[in-house]
């Protein structure tokens, strides 16, 4: 019958480790946007992935993904499917910095031609 008492002492402690909306409180957010530019455009959108595809999200041009409950620290982000008609400025992947309990947006440049 002891283990009852670590079963409802696990169940007082469990809630206390999210915040209200399920998350870590030790993580943060990222949101990705994808800005374009040009005449041309990329018909089926952009994939993004987030640290090698262990997270991907589906993008729209001028869309963005947002990630909730990122660990904070370093992760890699790569823009996916871009048109041979277009081009990422900047580097692609890139490494964004999550900080704890803030919002990280990063924004990709696409410039596309008709």
């Amino acid at each position: 019958m002891w283990w009852r008492g670590i079963l409802v002492m696990g169940l007082l402690v469990a809630p206390m480790a999210c915040d209200d909306d399920g998350v870590s409180p030790n993580s943060g957010t990222l949101k990705v946007v994808a800005s374009k530019t040009g005449a041309g455009t990329d018909p089926d959108g952009f994939t993004i992935d987030l640290d090698s595809g262990s997270k991907t999200k589906n993008i729209s041009v001028d869309g963005s993904a947002t990630w909730k409950g990122v660990s904070t620290g370093n992760h890699t982000i790569e823009l996916k499917g871009v048109a041979s008609n277009c081009t990422v400025s900047g580097d692609n992947p890139r490494t964004v910095t999550v900080e704890k309990k803030k919002t990280k947006t990063e924004t990709f440049s696409v410039a596309c031609t008709s």
